[in-house]
């Protein structure tokens, strides 16, 4: 390990806490340096990580945690999920790494949100949806398999583009509680639609947009723009969406078939 990130696990963690370290350390190189973004943003290091058991029932490999001091944050990977994988003889390591470069990039992207550090913390803003679409284009570079896709993805957030316009805002029932009574679900709706447009990243990278369109994204984060606006500004998304729908019909996407992206 290179000392960013320190540790915080279960005795008898067989070898796991070397290979998470290497995960994350992989990680800070490709989401950092390689996209352009400056970590030396974050005052405060080693970044924590936390090996837990999130409880029966719970199929998240892990989260990024915020903190009203941004410096703070931390990320928490569930335990159980490795148990899991390894009773069943899979191989953990994959989906370990691609959870992690999901959650560091939202530390990242926490590190550059322009809002006050109480308000990024709690509150989603305008770019929710593309933070998650960010992210889960981290998943498959961190992976390190050109060709990987989350699996909400390929099984149901592909279709993004056909239930909504491609900017989603998140509706007030995000931010205020009491709201969630009367639509629980909308929140997870706008993480879903930026689940999907990972793929909109993802072709655009494939078809003349810089390889480093995630970071100048958070970049333009950073300076007050709008989602969509940055990705006009850096991608000229205007002139190729038509072509990304078109794409995304004439290969037939659908669970069972996931067309390759690749430059």
């Amino acid at each position: 390990a290179e000392g960013h990130f320190v540790l915080f696990s279960p005795t008898g963690c067989y070898g796991r806490a070397e290979e998470i370290l290497k995960a994350a350390e992989a990680a800070y190189r490709v989401l950092g340096p390689e996209q352009g973004l400056d970590w030396s943003r974050r005052a405060r290091w080693p970044v924590r990580i936390t090996l837990e058991d999130f409880g029966a029932g719970n199929q998240r490999w892990g989260e990024h945690v915020p903190n009203r001091d941004r410096n703070l944050d931390y990320l928490r990977l569930n335990s159980r999920m490795i148990d899991n994988a390894v009773a069943a003889g899979q191989d953990w390591l994959p989906s370990l790494k691609a959870t992690v470069g999901h959650e560091l990039f939202h530390l990242m992207q926490h590190i550059y949100d322009p809002r006050s550090d109480a308000t990024a913390a709690k509150f989603p803003g305008a770019w929710f949806w593309m933070m998650e679409a960010l992210s889960t284009w981290a998943e498959g570079v961190v992976a390190g398999d050109p060709d990987y896709l989350a699996p909400s993805v390929r099984e149901q957030d592909w279709i993004f583009f056909a239930r909504h316009g491609l900017e989603y805002p998140p509706p007030l029932s995000c931010s205020f509680s009491p709201l969630q009574i009367l639509w629980p679900h909308e929140c997870a709706r706008v993480q879903n639609h930026g689940y999907g447009a990972s793929l909109l990243l993802r072709y655009l990278m494939a078809n003349g947009a810089p390889p480093n369109l995630p970071g100048q994204l958070i970049e333009r984060m950073a300076a007050g723009d709008g989602p969509v606006q940055a990705l006009q500004r850096v991608a000229a998304v205007g002139s190729r969406w038509e072509g990304f729908v078109r794409w995304m019909i004439e290969t037939g996407f659908t669970p069972q078939r996931a067309p390759s992206i690749r430059n």
